[in-house]
């Protein structure tokens, strides 16, 4: 097959295109960022909005869309090759925004407003015919994570600075394992789109409560975890913004509103002991979180001032 893929230098991407290659597709990619080169890959490097004209009469199979976040990028996309099935990878914090089920930041809001509204536009054309599917992802984790979201957990545990659980780490949600996804939806890469329904969940079938997320690391990294159980309003008094860059106690559980794109697929699903053992082994996660990352601001210069007041 033919891809197309907007992004796929990162994180998901990534292991997609690795997979797809691994299968004898063609993949062309369309990224702001260097690819690795392989013998099946054209890579080219352009901003989104000055890649169109680089595609020239080039033909394609099926196109997946990692990079669109405003309906206007879904628009143009689909206006260029309108009997290209297309793939657009979305997120499942639209059920939980719709709901009120959830507090959101105002970047993450602005974030899901975009995307529900390229939503809206692909429900759109897909009714007068045209071949379009939505994969919704929950809160991914895995290697070469930009976002540092696992290392949030890491670095505090392997430095001994101090964890703090929010509510006794009693909230409970769903993480899907990158290579999971990746395999979901490198599958429906290679069956060309072709689905009954718009719009998939890829979410596992098992909860997870945030403390037992932690211990998981603490025992893939041989360390103790001694979280420290804090009220919410006690945190946020004590170390404010503290609640807001705390990757994963405001996710809350989802609901498998639309077919189960694992199940779909036939994918099995990894369980959270075994691919959290596994991260716990990857040299990065003895790193310190990055200086770029979005985990880095002054609220952790707050955090260790508070956890040595206690």
């Amino acid at each position: 097959m033919r891809v197309l893929i907007y992004g796929g230098t990162r994180f998901i991407g990534k292991k997609v295109v690795d997979n797809l290659l691994a299968s004898g597709h063609q993949v062309t990619l369309i990224s702001r960022r260097e690819a690795s080169p392989h013998p099946q890959l054209n890579s080219i490097k352009t901003e989104r909005e000055d890649c169109y004209s680089c595609l020239g009469d080039m033909h394609f199979d099926c196109i997946l869309d990692f990079m669109a976040y405003d309906v206007e990028a879904v628009e143009v996309a689909v206006s260029l090759m309108p009997d290209t099935p297309y793939i657009f990878v979305s997120t499942a914090w639209i059920d939980v925004y719709k709901t009120g089920a959830r507090r959101f930041l105002s970047f993450e809001e602005n974030y899901v407003r975009r995307k529900l509204k390229a939503e809206d536009f692909l429900e759109n054309i897909r009714r007068h015919g045209r071949k379009a599917i939505i994969c919704r992802l929950p809160i991914t984790l895995g290697a070469d994570d930009h976002s540092e979201r696992f290392k949030f957990y890491t670095t505090r545990l392997l430095t001994n600075k101090g964890l703090i659980l929010p509510g006794g780490g009693s909230a409970r949600t769903q993480i899907a394992f990158r290579d999971d996804v990746a395999a979901a939806i490198s599958a429906l890469v290679a069956r060309n789109a072709i689905c009954k329904e718009l719009i998939y969940d890829a979410l596992p079938d098992t909860e997870i409560s945030l403390a037992e997320f932690v211990e998981f690391i603490a025992k893939g990294l041989g360390v103790e975890s001694n979280p420290m159980n804090l009220e919410p309003d006690i945190i946020e008094e004590s170390c404010p913004g503290y609640l807001d860059i705390e990757p994963l106690w405001r996710e809350g559980s989802y609901s498998l509103s639309h077919p189960n794109l694992f199940e779909m697929m036939q994918v099995p699903v990894t369980a959270y002991r075994e691919w959290i053992s596994d991260l716990c082994e990857l040299p990065e996660m003895m790193n310190q979180i990055g200086k770029n990352s979005f985990l880095q601001s002054d609220v952790l210069l707050q955090e260790r001032e508070f956890l040595k007041r206690i």
